[in-house]
Formats: structure tokens, sequence, C-alpha cells
């Protein structure tokens, strides 16, 4: 009891140490390393069945903090766009760790998580972003259908597939013909593809055989 006390009382005073640094710029970098240390002291006190949601909760207040003393300078958050990936790498990080111990439906909520905060952060690129930002959510969708791929999820692989169409047709949207030839590959695929799945016609039936007439009883001739 005594010791589960002074855990408490310290990490009540690192808590609020971290929370009193983050409000000024000089000493958010200290008060995130402050997060750091609390969140690997809760971890290591809880019970071993919450040990792993802690650590996942933890892992996203330290990411905060990183961000609050890397990425806010006077109040203004700095590329919003990056901001938003560290995020969807977090989720994609804690998903594989899930999926690698076993738990499916927590990692397929985690993955949908990050891919949904991908698929905000791209279109919220549409206009106004830099090449470098469209090439990165590209190649992070190609690693969604690869991931899917690894797994055996088909939502993810559809999921990045279409991504991935999406980033190329944009990509393409000055050069009509190469959009144009694009899309008619893609349809011709689909239209391969669905022959290919499809059942073949049912064979037809043989033809009746027609009754073949009987022979007509032999008349007894009486002599």
């Amino acid at each position: 009891m005594r010791k589960r006390t002074l855990v408490s009382a310290g990490v009540l005073g690192l808590a609020a140490a971290a929370g009193a640094g983050l409000r000024q710029d000089a000493t958010s970098l200290t008060a995130a390393f402050l997060v750091a240390a609390t969140v690997s002291v809760v971890v290591k006190e809880v019970p071993a069945r919450g040990r792993r949601l802690a650590a996942e909760l933890g892992a996203f207040l330290v990411t905060v903090a990183v961000q609050r003393a890397v990425l806010i300078s006077d109040g203004q958050l700095q590329a919003p766009f990056w901001a938003v990936q560290w995020y969807v790498l977090l989720a994609a990080g804690l998903a594989s760790l899930r999926y690698a111990a076993g738990f499916n439906l927590a990692g397929r909520v985690l993955l949908g998580s990050g891919a949904a905060l991908l698929g905000l952060s791209g279109l919220g690129i549409l206009f106004g972003g830099s090449g470098g930002q469209q090439l990165w959510v590209l190649a992070l969708h190609a690693a969604l259908l690869l991931a899917g791929l690894l797994i055996g999820e088909r939502l993810f692989v559809w999921w990045g597939a279409a991504g991935v169409a999406a980033c190329l047709m944009w990509a393409l949207r000055s050069y009509t013909f190469a959009l144009l030839a694009l899309i008619a590959v893609g349809l011709i695929a689909f239209a391969l593809w669905k022959l290919a799945r499809a059942k073949p016609a049912a064979a037809e039936a043989p033809p009746s055989l027609e009754a073949q007439p009987q022979p007509e009883s032999r008349r007894d001739h009486s002599s």
C-alpha cells in the first residue's frame, strides 16, 4: 500500500510538472520528457492485463507532447499536414503490434483509423499541397495495400488500391488523353476480371431421345 501511494504521488507530481511545462515554448521539450517518464512509470505499475492499453494511450500522449515542443511555436501549429502524419504512423505502428500479438480486431480498428486520417489529409492537399505531400499520400496508400495483402484484410487492399488510383488520376488530371487511357485500361481490367469470375454457362441439355415406334404386334392369320 505504501509503495502504491508513493508511486501515485510521484506520477501526479510528474504529470503536474509536465502540464505546467507544456504551456510555455521554452520548457515544452523538457515537459515532453516528463510526460514520457510519467507514462513509463504508469505502464510499469498497472496490472498486466491493462498494460498494453496503457502503453498505447501513453504513446499517444507522448506524441502530443513532442509535437507541442517541436511543431507549435507562439501558439501556431507548423506544417499541419505533417503533424497529422505523425498520428497516421503511430496508428500503423500500434496496429502492427496488435496484429503480431493476435488481437486482429483492435489492429483493424487502429489501422482503419490511421487510413482514415491519411485519406482526410490527402483531401486537404488536393488544391494546395506540394508534390512531396502528394507523393507521401500515394506511397502510404500503396503501403496500406501491401499491408492488407500481408495480413489478409481485403478491406485495406481495396482501400489502398482506391487511394493509389485516386492519387494517380489526380496527378494526371492535366493530361486528358493519358487519363482517359488509364480509365480505359481500368475498365478493360475490370471486365476481364468479371469474366474470369463468371460462372461457366450451364451446359446445354442433351437432346431428348425421340420415342421409338413400337413394332406392331404380329397378327395371327387364320389359315
